[in-house]
């Protein structure tokens, strides 16, 4: 019988702001996330707080900026999961200012050239660098999804239109700039895995009050983390499970009363999966010792069956 698979996320940046709600959105829908940390005491805090809520959660410490850094994650993946589902490309900086304090600016002519560097280092090379690096544990997933967390503040088209005075109006260089390049990065790298079971988007989560955002945001980040777990799971089917009795397990096993059934053996009994459910299955509640969170990027919703 086989094994109940996981899916696999790592989420860098994901101790405070988008990167924890996002890793809370996907937690709940039955993904363990993997939550890079460059503060190993902060990053454990926050996967602490997620399992209260009964996410398998748990950090690493990363920093996008240490190239060690990249290559003892992969090592961390391979030997705990031996792949990876989702990427989250999420750790990003900005360095010209607070949004919401600084009101409509440019800052091309005055911002220095260390600015420059440093933030094209962390939003775009570390993702690639970091993706690069994680590519091969994607490859071995059947259905993976890179997701780059950029703005429409790195939209050309947007900020050459004088009708959206948010982003016309808003232009911090550096960073603006900096998803820019991203957003060519995620265009680069769909089209060169065409073809394969890896998707890639970029993902706009909205005006959210995180630290680069600011108090005047339109968005909380519970909202901009629900838009990124959309993302990393968008495209993947939808399916059931419901907790069986072993000799009801083996009936249906013989029996296939249904089109497509796959059965699953966890430590909280086994599972079969159908396309629609049985007669007479009641929900499951989540995170039980009965019901181990079956839930995948393909599981959304557990039955019982009496």
């Amino acid at each position: 019988m086989a094994e109940l698979i996981e899916t696999i996320a790592f989420i860098s940046g994901a101790n405070r702001g988008l990167g924890l709600y996002t890793a809370r959105h996907l937690g709940l829908a039955g993904v363990r996330v993997v939550m890079g940390s460059m503060n190993p005491e902060n990053g454990a805090k926050a996967a602490a707080d997620l399992k209260k809520q009964c996410i398998k959660a748990e950090s690493v410490k990363f920093d996008l900026e240490q190239e060690q850094d990249h290559i003892a994650l992969r090592q961390y993946l391979e030997k705990q999961f031996g792949r990876l589902d989702i990427l989250v490309n999420n750790a990003g900086v900005t360095l010209e200012g607070n949004v919401s304090e600084l009101g409509p600016h440019n800052t091309v002519l005055n911002v220095p050239i260390e600015t420059v560097r440093k933030t094209y280092e962390i939003n775009f090379f570390g993702a690639l660098r970091l993706t690069r690096t994680l590519l091969p544990l994607l490859r071995r997933a059947p259905a993976a999804r890179i997701v780059n967390v950029s703005s429409i503040l790195g939209s050309l088209t947007l900020h050459s239109d004088p009708s959206k005075p948010l982003v016309s109006e808003y232009k911090s260089f550096v960073y603006g700039s900096s998803k820019t390049l991203l957003n060519a990065f995620t265009v680069y790298i769909a089209h060169a895995l065409r073809g394969t079971q890896i998707k890639a988007n970029s993902a706009h989560p909205g005006w959210t009050k995180t630290d680069l955002g600011g108090a005047a945001a339109e968005l909380d980040p519970e909202e901009g983390g629900k838009n990124q777990r959309a993302t990393g799971t968008a495209g993947c089917k939808r399916s059931h499970w419901w907790l069986l009795p072993p000799r009801r397990a083996a009936s249906l096993v013989e029996k296939r009363p249904l089109p497509r059934i796959d059965l699953f053996n966890t430590r909280g009994g086994n599972y079969a999966k159908f396309w629609k459910p049985p007669e007479k299955a009641a929900p499951v509640r989540q995170c039980t010792s009965m019901c181990p969170n079956p839930h995948t990027v393909r599981c959304f919703n557990p039955w019982r069956i009496p």
